[in-house]
């Protein structure tokens, strides 16, 4: 399915999210885009966190997908050496909110008794050994994972910036519900099933299970 796919070394770094410290973010943004789109998103995430139910419109599963992809692509850069997203994605996302598409966000309900943390995993991948497509262009990395908890929501990012290649061909995500791109135009919160602590160890680390296909193969280096 995958050809000779190539994949490099990867790199994991986890914590709390209240004790992550980013020094990525310029005051402007902080003060302006950023916290516009973080206003926009508090009244959607007080809902989930204090009604026992809630039915999310498409219009703010769109705003909560915008908040996760900013917290994900601004957590990244904390380890600078090692981001995927590149500086002219970022830029788009900065001036028109536009989510990059080798994203899919997915959330979920889950019962685990920590309600803060954090974990991102990233590797190299190419489905030839000349390289990827689209070349990495002086990145180290073209492919993350960042798994989070939000209080009762646990969410997962998934960038794969490799042509040929979608998650969704490769992983099952039984018991997430997709809100990036968007698959339905409403969601009822909890969602059903409740993700376990299994499920939560399993999802936070799915770049394993791609590792572990029969057909992949793996270089000390890539192109």
């Amino acid at each position: 399915m995958l050809g000779e796919e190539v994949s490099s070394k990867s790199l994991e770094r986890q914590g709390h999210l209240s004790s992550i410290r980013l020094r990525v973010v310029c005051k402007i943004c902080n003060s302006g885009w950023m916290s516009r789109l973080e206003s926009k998103t508090k009244p959607i995430l007080v809902n989930i966190l204090t009604e026992n139910s809630v039915l999310l419109t498409a219009s703010e599963l769109e705003t909560l997908a915008q908040w996760i992809a900013m917290k994900a692509i601004t957590g990244e850069h904390a380890e600078p050496e090692i981001f995927v997203t590149p500086i002219s994605d970022r830029i788009v996302f900065q001036s028109e909110l536009e989510i990059p598409s080798y994203f899919e966000i997915y959330i979920g309900s889950h019962n685990h008794a920590e309600n803060t943390a954090w974990l991102r995993r990233s590797h190299t991948m190419a489905l030839s050994p000349n390289g990827p497509t689209p070349p990495l262009n002086g990145l180290q990395r073209n492919t993350q994972t960042i798994a989070m908890l939000c209080g009762p929501i646990f969410i997962l990012v998934i960038a794969i910036r490799l042509e040929g290649i979608k998650p969704k061909d490769i992983f099952q995500f039984k018991k997430l519900k997709k809100i990036f791109p968007l698959s339905n135009c409403e969601l009822n919160w909890p969602t059903a099933p409740i993700i376990n602590q299994s499920d939560l160890s399993r999802f936070s680390n799915i770049l394993d299970e791609l590792g572990n296909l029969p057909n992949v193969h793996h270089l000390p280096e890539i192109p």
